[in-house]
């Protein structure tokens, strides 16, 4: 398990050794959300145009949906693929990646899985 480094604020987020070069690249900063913080950073999509996703995304990649809306696909140099939706429909995704742990920034492979929203919410902490 490797750390990086999250923002200015000291923060650092896990990741399976076998992610920490691709990663690393990518300057990452803290988005707070659902009482925990995630990291995030900017990727060109394949129009061209920059989007801003989440560690864990580019970890383990987004599930190909049926798209009913508009998406921005982002082919990642590890083989994955995200798909972003403007942030009006980010309900219409079915499936989207989840820390099993509830902690944003344990990006480690084993604490991410794809999940419905319903067992994203079940999965949640509440404080």
């Amino acid at each position: 398990m490797r750390q990086i480094p999250i923002g200015i604020d000291g923060h650092l987020a896990f990741v399976d050794d076998e992610d920490y070069d691709f990663l690393v690249q990518h300057k990452w900063s803290a988005k707070p959300g659902n009482g925990t913080l995630y990291a995030n950073t900017n990727v060109q999509s394949d129009s061209g145009g920059w989007v801003n996703v989440g560690m864990h995304r580019m970890i383990i990649g987004d599930v190909c949906e049926d798209w009913t809306i508009p998406v921005k696909q982002v082919s990642l140099a590890n083989g994955k693929t995200l798909f972003v939706v403007d942030e009006g429909f980010r309900s219409s995704r079915k499936m989207s990646v989840d820390h099993i742990d509830g902690n944003g920034l344990n990006n480690c492979r084993f604490n991410l899985r794809h999940a419905t929203c319903a067992e994203q919410v079940a999965n949640r902490r509440f404080k």
